[in-house]
């Protein structure tokens, strides 16, 4: 969960386990306040699985802050998010955050290769593994058809590479996990237009069999979303449907893939 789940509240002695994500997240009346401060007001919302859901608003509208409430790592002042029907304070936090994909706006690399930050996130996983999350962030064109990537050197923070490579790096990382569930913040912040189209074009691919939740202020994105929801100023002030839930398969486990 990266620095997201730095402080996380502690779990209620009568936990139960998260059933894996099967229906959708609903958020009634939710608030988040620190210090007398409300950074979230009064938030209503139905997202389902399989929607790519766009929440867009400029700086200090609170979509970074929507993330960590529905991780669970902060916990809202007043109101209920429930997943599948269940409070979410009444599941296990780390039960339900297996299940989700987190990359943060500045996502940290480790100083290494590519491999030692994609082994990071799943220790376990085989070379076939790693190439197959290449091809998903189109970093390679075909698992059959190795490259150098694995073994590139990112450098201290990724500086080695571009802007665009590093997000696409942090995203197949989260993808070894398999997560139910995409969380993206600010994943084109500083990218060139070339840049863009490629981190795009990776969110696509790397959404395909999930729900997307990404937060952004660049309208650029606008192009992937199933819903956008409009913050300003802690608020829901519009929400569009622009294009109908797709039909989904599940997304390809391990096994599925001949894989592990």
């Amino acid at each position: 969960m990266n620095r997201l789940g730095a402080n996380t509240p502690p779990d209620p002695p009568d936990a139960i386990d998260a059933s894996p994500f099967s229906h959708q997240i609903e958020l009634h009346g939710v608030d988040y306040q620190v210090d007398g401060h409300t950074i979230l007001q009064s938030i209503n919302l139905c997202l389902k699985k399989g929607q790519r859901v766009l929440v867009f608003g400029p700086s200090g509208a609170g979509k970074s802050t929507l993330l960590g409430v529905l991780t669970g790592v902060l916990r809202c002042s007043r109101g209920q998010i429930k997943v599948d029907g269940v409070e979410l304070g009444r599941l296990r936090g780390n039960s339900w955050r297996r299940q989700l994909g987190v990359v943060l706006q500045d996502a940290l690399l480790l100083s290494g290769t590519v491999r030692d930050n994609l082994l990071y996130a799943c220790p376990n996983a085989t070379e076939k593994d790693l190439h197959r999350v290449l091809v998903q962030v189109r970093l390679e064109s075909d698992p059959r058809v190795p490259t150098a990537w694995l073994d590139r050197q990112v450098g201290a923070r990724g500086d080695n590479l571009s802007g665009g490579e590093r997000q696409r790096v942090a995203i197949a990382r989260t993808l070894l996990t398999n997560p139910e569930i995409l969380l993206l913040d600010e994943p084109t912040s500083m990218l060139d237009a070339v840049a863009k189209e490629q981190v795009l074009e990776t969110i696509r691919s790397a959404s395909e069999g999930r729900t997307l939740l990404l937060v952004t202020h660049d309208s650029f994105l606008r192009q992937l979303a199933d819903v956008e929801i409009h913050l300003r100023e802690g608020r829901v002030v519009e929400t569009r449907c622009r294009n109908s839930p797709r039909e989904l398969a599940p997304p390809a486990t391990l096994a599925e893939t001949g894989t592990g």
